[in-house]
């Protein structure tokens, strides 16, 4: 299920028909744990062929509004907001990590021991991250937090 939070603002972003299958595919994915394009395609309700599925499939995670601005950064506002008070301080961590060839800076908020991502950039290149890179990431965070006093930690 997608939290009540996440639900208002994924109504309010995307058309009706755009925001059923969006449920439909974290329904799926939580059932499935798996993420694979022919295997959600498979495992989705509708009354299509597969390949017509996939194609939708393909198409849906191609839209121009389904990206971090516009889908993610607004439900990160709304935790920040419930989890938050104004001026409180909040912990970000700043990494990158590998997942085989794909690279990626993260940088996440910690909290009660735990982090969450709120901004990530996959890099185009194996290896470290650099200081341009770094600072590209956390300005684009630091917009989310413009209410809150800020401390960074990293390796």
């Amino acid at each position: 299920m997608i939290a009540k939070l996440y639900q208002k603002i994924l109504q309010n972003q995307l058309h009706h028909k755009r925001y059923l299958l969006v449920t439909l595919v974290v329904a799926s994915l939580q059932l499935l744990r798996q993420v694979k394009l022919e295997v959600l395609a498979q495992a989705l309700p509708l009354p299509i062929l597969f390949e017509s599925r996939r194609k939708k499939l393909r198409r849906f995670l191609r839209l121009k509004q389904f990206n971090i601005v516009s889908i993610w950064f607004p439900c990160v506002s709304a935790l920040l907001e419930e989890m938050f008070k104004p001026n409180d301080k909040i912990y970000l961590a700043i990494d990158r990590t590998s997942w085989g060839v794909i690279n990626i800076l993260m940088v996440s908020v910690i909290y009660d021991h735990r982090s969450w991502p709120i901004y990530w950039e996959l890099l185009d290149k194996k290896g470290s991250s650099n200081f341009d890179e770094q600072t590209a990431v956390l300005r684009k965070s630091f917009g989310l937090l413009s209410n809150y006093r800020v401390v960074v930690l990293g390796d």
